[in-house]
């Protein structure tokens, strides 16, 4: 039986493709007593169709979605609805990807080790309209820019980012293509500047790059 949403509450709708992850989430959001979770989903496509369904206040997805994934994602639900506030979730606290999810309107990110308090809260400052970064991913921004620590991954732009991921779930051209709605060229010419910029020469480097930075599980690469 489906749950009657409280009034006033803050509606949710969680992308996370691990049950566990997203039960225990749910739980914790729904026993704050002022926050709903009206929808479920475990990949981009399915979280595209639930907003429509039931226009959220907030989304909070996981960065590694099987499916369209996280980037893509972010970029449909933007030109969906400019007012829905996206709650990243990160596995790790390295700033390359957080970092590019903010440039493309991601209203905030949280790791997956962050305390139960500091991710209600999160889901509360984003659906204020306010900006919220882990404070672990926040002090490793500020800490590789003072040193001049650079990771691979920063000379990517957001678009490079995401075909790097369909790469190393080892789609072909042809395939990124019709998923992102572009020519096969223009995928090529995006793959060969992601090559070029990560200084690798395969399609399997690229994976290996892109598991080590946490972009894509294990079970892509199987």
């Amino acid at each position: 039986m489906q749950r009657k949403n409280r009034i006033g509450s803050i509606k949710v709708v969680l992308v996370e493709d691990e049950i566990l992850v997203r039960s225990l989430i749910r739980e914790l959001l729904e026993a704050t007593g002022n926050i709903d979770v009206i929808g479920e989903a475990v990949n981009g496509e399915e979280a595209v169709r639930l907003v429509k369904k039931r226009s959220p206040e907030v989304v909070v997805l996981d960065i590694n979605l099987p499916g369209i994934g996280a980037v893509e994602a972010t970029r449909v639900l933007r030109r969906l609805d400019e007012s829905i506030r996206l709650l990243a979730l990160s596995p790790n606290v390295d700033p390359s990807v957080p970092l590019r999810l903010l440039e493309m309107g991601i209203d905030g990110v949280v790791t997956k080790s962050s305390s139960p308090d500091e991710f209600v809260e999160a889901v509360r400052e984003v659906h204020r309209g306010r900006k919220y970064l882990d404070a672990r991913v926040a002090r490793n921004i500020v800490l590789d820019r003072v040193s001049g620590r650079l990771s691979p991954l920063d000379a990517l732009t957001p678009r490079e980012i995401e075909v790097m991921t369909w790469i190393a779930k080892g789609r072909r051209v042809v395939e990124i293509a019709d998923a992102l709605a572009r020519s096969p060229k223009t995928i090529s010419t995006l793959r060969s500047r992601v090559l070029r910029k990560l200084d690798v020469h395969s399609d399997v480097e690229v994976a290996l790059l892109a598991l080590r930075h946490r972009l894509v599980k294990l079970d892509f690469l199987c």
